[in-house]
């Protein structure tokens, strides 16, 4: 990994030349976050149907499969430097991505719980660009963070249901860091014009003995943890996987057939292979079956992680995105929400108001 660093660095500085223009604390335009990418430092608000399960669901005369949820999600990028050379041909950014997001059952009678909250920052990400002079092929960008941390917590209220209901896992601490690593082809740069975009990137765990977790005795029931011998003393549960690949698409066209006044349709998908977290979760009204129980419920594996966004963006009378967008949102696969991670199969369907800084 030290390797690509330097080499990340090397074509950085030896594409950077003194004749060129170089900013403070102002926003890029290019290197942006998709809009279905789970990780993207911005302002949400989604609201819709998901599946609800015995995990999360503190109310058990609730039987309904599918429950109104909404996740807030409040992020954003701390601008630091921008270089720009020449003839804009080539451009290179150093920003803070940080963001909060909050999950919670708002149709609840009782408390309406907060059910899982997750904090992410990376203290440097790299965006470093290249223009080229082809139609279909226009430039390539590379995102690069060194260190990303996210860790994430469950509800109070949850956490009591949890203990009440005796379940074997009350509590399981979600916090890794990881080098994060992308390219993209087609970057839109804020432009209002029709582009396809393609990225291909990986999240990176930069401890693989430590994990993706870690719990303790009064957490839950620590013999269905495979604990890493080298920190065991901190909880801490090892994996065989340490590589979360994902491929991104996105679409955007002011002249499409769904486009209509001062807006520009638009698809944003992201494609995953998440790590389903190897501890128990709950079976509604199922027997459970030892072999499944053993394969499934209890393992480790890659599962897959679907995020559909269709919708609109706008933009003004200059042509210019005011960073407001509203969508369709789709999502199947494992449950990306912190502890429940280890869900192999989601699903959810609703609205989402996405503002961009």
């Amino acid at each position: 990994m030290n390797k690509i660093i330097y080499i990340i660095i090397l074509l950085i500085f030896t594409n950077i030349s003194v004749d060129a223009q170089h900013t403070f604390f102002k926003s890029r335009d290019f290197g942006k976050y998709i809009l279905a990418d789970h990780y993207s430092p911005n302002m949400q608000i989604n609201t819709g149907l998901g599946l609800n399960l015995a995990d999360y669901n503190i109310d058990s005369e609730r039987k309904s499969r599918y429950v109104y949820y909404n996740e807030t999600i409040v992020g954003g990028e701390i601008p630091i430097y921008n270089y720009r050379s020449k003839r804009g041909k080539n451009r290179f950014s150093v920003s803070m991505p940080i963001s909060f997001s909050v999950w919670f059952d708002f149709t609840e009678n009782y408390t309406a719980p907060i059910l899982n909250t997750d904090y992410r920052f990376a203290p440097l990400e790299f965006n470093f660009f290249r223009k080229f002079s082809g139609e279909k092929f226009k430039n390539v960008t590379v995102k690069f963070q060194p260190f990303f941390h996210e860790s994430t917590h469950i509800g109070d209220e949850l956490t009591i249901s949890r203990m009440n209901d005796s379940l074997p896992v009350t509590r399981v601490n979600v916090s890794y860091e990881t080098y994060n690593i992308s390219l993209m082809i087609n970057d839109p740069m804020d432009k209002v014009e029709k582009n396809h975009s393609f990225k291909l990137g990986a999240r990176i765990l930069i401890n693989g003995h430590r994990g993706w977790y870690s719990i303790s005795s009064y957490e839950g029931d620590t013999t269905l943890f495979d604990f890493s011998s080298e920190y065991a003393d901190e909880g801490r549960v090892r994996t065989k996987y340490w590589v979360e690949p994902y491929f991104q698409y996105q679409y955007q066209d002011p002249e499409a057939m769904l486009s209509f006044g001062k807006t520009m349709f638009t698809v944003s998908i992201d494609n995953s292979l998440r790590v389903k977290h190897g501890y128990p979760f709950e079976v509604d009204g199922k027997e459970r079956k030892q072999e499944l129980y053993d394969r499934i419920i209890s393992n480790e594996f890659y599962a897959y992680s679907g995020n559909f966004l269709f919708g609109w963006q706008f933009y003004d009378t200059n042509k210019e995105l005011s960073g407001l967008g509203i969508y369709a949102r789709f999502y199947l696969g494992l449950n990306y929400h912190g502890q429940f991670r280890n869900i192999p199969l989601y699903n959810y369907m609703g609205m989402t108001i996405i503002y961009s800084i």
